[in-house]
């Protein structure tokens, strides 16, 4: 029975249903390749766990995780091939604006076995403690022992993968990173990011960086916006009236994607795809609006999305507001203060987060 339960042919990764709600609460997932490595992990009382269903991650799995967290932690088979599915997986998740980590099982050892052979607890600690993604890419690679053209090579490629991401902020940071790791100049490693001559590879090219110029969306309270601006724009009238009498421009805190859903829910302008894109100036804007207008729409029911989108959207601000009261009673306690006053209001904003 509970090999059933734990499984729905529809969803995007194995047992997500299942394991919805854990993720969510502890801010991580933890992907692993196959169904009997999901089922042994969850049955063995780790309940962050999803298995991909299908040969490799894909941005359609990280779309349907990004709108329950924003962190994964790829435990995928000890072997080379698992290895390199895990350095595979962790630019996808980089790509979409995740952050990915990594435990890998002894040589040999699939998630199955590993948690059979040495149980719970010591794969939770090593969980709650994993190695980061780029780490592991250099301790995998032997990047640090690498010399001459070798050595080149595997610079050249490292930065081909980082000039795809599209958040800066991650970009500028995995540089640094590497560049401190590597003991290479990191304006040298801007320069090759920046030299269209190294990377032949198509679509890297003037336009791409054209594009890069123009929005870019990778929070998660970004995601979730325009997960519900393609539904107010889905096929079936019925799912775009439940999106309106669900969301709030309030909810919409980013300012295109606010004037978007304002431009959405105005009921006496037409929703044809052409007319929509005409009424917005600005071209970045019209290519924006454009690739929502033309962007698939998940396989998951618009309930579903509705719900976790609309948590993302009432969660994120409050956790916020959270951690600035935390630091601002550490503050009043270090100098000696009374933070009283501090506390009842994170005492009040705890119990809105439990609601959501």
């Amino acid at each position: 029975v509970k090999y059933v339960t734990l499984f729905k042919k529809s969803d995007v990764f194995y047992g997500i249903h299942a394991t919805r709600d854990a993720i969510r609460k502890v801010g991580y997932a933890v992907l692993v390749e196959g169904y009997m490595d999901f089922l042994q992990l969850y049955q063995g009382g780790i309940h962050v766990v999803v298995a991909i269903s299908g040969t490799a991650l894909t941005p359609r799995h990280t779309l349907a995780l990004s709108r329950i967290t924003n962190k994964a932690v790829l435990l995928y088979d000890g072997d080379s091939a698992g290895g390199n599915a895990a350095i595979r997986a962790g630019w996808v998740l980089l790509k979409s604006g995740m952050e990915p980590n990594i435990v890998r099982p002894p040589e040999g050892k699939d998630p199955d076995d590993w948690i059979r052979e040495v149980g719970k607890d010591n794969i939770l600690s090593l969980i709650e403690s994993p190695v980061s993604f780029i780490d592991f890419h250099l301790d995998f690679h032997h990047g640090m022992d690498m010399e001459g053209a070798d050595r080149m090579q595997y610079i050249h490629e490292l930065i081909q993968e980082i000039r795809n991401i599209r958040d800066g902020i991650v970009r500028d940071d995995l540089i640094r990173i590497i560049a401190n790791k590597l003991k290479v100049d990191e304006r040298e490693l801007v320069k090759i990011m920046r030299s269209k001559r190294a990377f032949s590879t198509p679509g890297t090219g003037v336009e791409d960086s054209k594009k890069r110029d123009g929005p870019s969306f990778t929070s998660q309270l970004d995601r979730a916006q325009i997960e519900l601006l393609k539904l107010l724009l889905h096929e079936d009238k019925g799912v775009r009236r439940f999106v309106k009498e669900k969301i709030e421009t309030e909810f919409f805190t980013t300012p295109l994607l606010k004037k978007i859903l304002e431009r959405f829910l105005d009921d006496k302008l037409s929703m044809e795809p052409s007319t929509i894109i005409e009424y917005f100036q600005d071209e970045n804007e019209r290519d924006f609006v454009a690739h929502i207008l033309i962007t698939e729409i998940q396989d998951v029911p618009p309930e579903q999305i509705v719900s976790d989108c609309l948590k993302i959207l009432k969660s994120v601000p409050l956790k916020e507001k959270i951690q600035k009261l935390r630091i601002k009673i550490r503050e009043k306690e270090t100098i000696g203060e009374d933070p009283q006053s501090e506390l009842n209001e994170l005492i009040v904003l705890q119990q809105e987060l439990n609601n959501v």
